[in-house]
């Protein structure tokens, strides 16, 4: 646990940690109160216009005019309809009840995820630590500011259908468990295009298993994950009724994508605009760069030393999946080029990883109070609340909003 213990004397040790969690959970409430109250996503209103598109097409029975945006969005437009339910009911704004919606599955997805990490190992993990940290994270939770709608149910779609598919691997041969996955994998393929890196960190993983227990049996269950998710996507998305190659092919093959497809470094976007956009993708997130070095360092030092199968535990698959979605996230940034902003990368196109990587140092550093304070200091800081408090005490000191690193 992170150091913000104040030793006092007639205090013992139980009450010291249990002043602690009651500090921990009140920070949580201000997270929660900062998500739902403060500025909607940071393109709301192009996704209340998305819904509203939607849903008109579907009452006209105008399936292709489904297709709106060559970021699909799906996920987010079929939350509308519910959002315009309960506005129906409670006559609040359509984008704050839409906005709440996404943060109440986002919080309750990092919940189940922690819960699940707890069955994957034998040992005792921090989960109060990485369920804290991870509310925290801005490009998580905590920020309405720092990812879209889109973005947050992307991270949980892809969060959960690693970890379900990790116990099916490891812990339990569970119908409920393919099912789970494939039901994942449908709405991160609805939510965004960038879904689609889940078949090659599915398949790795798979792949891993096969090669471990010299058996193949474990194909024909990742087939039906692929196959409940390509269902779940082409069910929910009535365009791929009418033009599945239009839909699928969008995200490069359409006016308003303002994406090209290009030989890596052979155009105007040069390599030094490329690594500095993955550095600004790696300091996303304090325990992602903390974990991914970790990972990489302890992944060559068991190869070396031989002992590959023994550090490939659950809870070291799902960080190695982490690293593997940043990886292919870093790779399809060579090759495709937004016409505006240059390679394809930004710290919240990365943010799925988060989770995944950050439990990593989370739980091998779960004595290391310096590194966990330091975390937990970094997320602090980088509240909405904090932020803003920042720039009008910088405004008020010296006549002008100091914009201060945001890591």
């Amino acid at each position: 646990m992170f150091s913000t213990k104040i030793i006092l004397p007639h205090i013992n040790p139980k009450t010291q940690k249990d002043l602690t969690k009651i500090f921990l959970v009140l920070v949580i409430v201000v997270v929660v109160f900062t998500g739902i109250t403060s500025t909607n996503a940071n393109d709301g209103s192009l996704w209340i216009k998305a819904g509203k598109h939607f849903f008109n097409a579907l009452q006209h029975k105008d399936f292709l005019d489904t297709h709106y945006s060559s970021r699909f969005g799906v996920s987010v437009m079929w939350l509308y309809g519910l959002a315009k339910a309960i506005w129906l009911i409670t006559s609040f704004s359509i984008e704050q009840i839409l906005a709440t919606i996404v943060f109440l599955l986002s919080v309750t997805g990092i919940v189940i995820f922690v819960k699940r990490l707890k069955k994957l190992d034998s040992q005792p993990i921090p989960s109060f630590t990485i369920l804290t940290y991870l509310l925290l994270a801005p490009y998580i939770v905590s920020s309405p500011l720092a990812t879209t709608w889109l973005d947050k149910i992307l991270t949980i779609s892809v969060t959960l259908c690693v970890v379900f598919w990790t116990e099916y691997l490891f812990r339990n041969k569970s119908t409920s468990l393919i099912l789970l996955s494939g039901l994942t994998l449908g709405v991160a393929f609805l939510t965004k295009p960038a879904g689609i890196i889940l078949v090659p960190i599915l398949l790795l993983m798979t792949g891993y298993i096969i090669w471990k227990d010299h058996s193949v049996k474990t194909i024909i269950p990742l087939l039906y994950v692929f196959i409940i998710g390509a269902s779940t996507f082409i069910f929910c998305y009535p365009a791929m009724w009418i033009d599945p190659l239009g839909v699928l092919f969008s995200r490069i093959d359409s006016p308003e994508a303002h994406l090209d497809l290009t030989v890596p470094f052979l155009t105007n976007n040069s390599f030094v605009p490329y690594l500095g956009n993955i550095v600004e993708g790696v300091f996303a997130d304090f325990l992602l760069t903390v974990g991914t070095i970790m990972i990489l360092v302890d992944f060559v030092v068991a190869l070396k030393n031989k002992a590959f199968k023994k550090f490939i535990t659950p809870l070291t698959f799902i960080s190695i999946a982490g690293t593997c979605f940043v990886a292919i996230s870093f790779i399809l940034a060579l090759f495709l080029v937004d016409k505006q902003y240059g390679n394809v990368i930004s710290p919240r196109y990365i943010a799925p990883a988060i989770p995944l990587v950050a439990i990593y140092p989370l739980i091998k550093l779960r004595n290391n109070k310096i590194i966990l304070s330091l975390a937990f200091l970094i997320q602090i800081y980088r509240l909405p609340v904090i932020i803003i408090s920042l720039w009008y005490l910088s405004y008020l000191i010296f006549g002008n909003v100091i914009y201060l690193p945001y890591w």
